[in-house]
């Protein structure tokens, strides 16, 4: 099927440079063709370890899950990435 992408890059000041301000920045919350997942890409890539300076975000937690997230996960810096991927077509029988 047809997959819609877009890409953005913003400059966020100071002390509002988190990731729902570049979520907002960009259109808002991503709709019910993304997954329930953000992900970060912090710093400079290592093609060594991969999964090096990858932050996941859910969107969704259930109430008994313990959050993972610390609040230095959602600042920003200078070339880091927020990517937010399509969903996998869902498919009922």
């Amino acid at each position: 099927g047809n997959r819609k992408g877009s890409g953005y890059q913003i400059r966020l000041d100071a002390y509002e440079n988190d990731v729902l301000r570049a979520l907002n920045a960009t259109g808002g919350l991503p709709g019910l063709d993304a997954k329930n997942e953000v992900v970060i890409l912090k710093g400079k890539y290592d093609p060594s370890n991969p999964e090096k300076n990858v932050v996941r975000i859910p969107l969704r937690v259930y109430p008994e899950d313990a959050l993972t997230i610390k609040p230095e996960d959602i600042v920003l810096n200078d070339g880091d990435i927020v990517h937010i991927e399509a969903r996998d077509a869902d498919v009922y029988y």
